[in-house]
């Protein structure tokens, strides 16, 4: 049982940690979106130009563009380098012989 998990485990794609700068993120990103949504809100008394469906996409928007900017800002782009050898592509075969 314990082989199969750490198999299982070497072949996950991607490693998900909760730390600090996340916890930050996730947190400016939620307060910009209530602030976008509140701020879209029409006055009282006067004639609703925007709908909550408007406003919530409008505070959705502005959330996904913080996460963005803060988790560029927190890891950066990280690129992987290739290890010095030929990409992988195809494998030649031959389909016949040349005479």
């Amino acid at each position: 049982m314990r082989a199969a998990h750490a198999r299982i485990q070497g072949e996950l794609l991607v490693n998900v940690t909760l730390d600090l700068a996340t916890v930050l993120v996730v947190g400016l990103a939620l307060a910009v979106g209530c602030m976008v949504h509140r701020g879209m809100a029409p006055a009282a008394g006067t004639g609703s130009t925007t709908s909550k469906g408007d406003r919530l996409t409008a505070a959705v928007a502005a959330a996904a563009g913080v996460i963005v900017i803060g988790s560029f800002l927190v890891g950066g782009v990280q690129i992987g380098q290739p290890s010095g050898g030929p990409a992988p592509g195809p494998a030649a075969t031959s389909t016949g012989s040349v005479r």
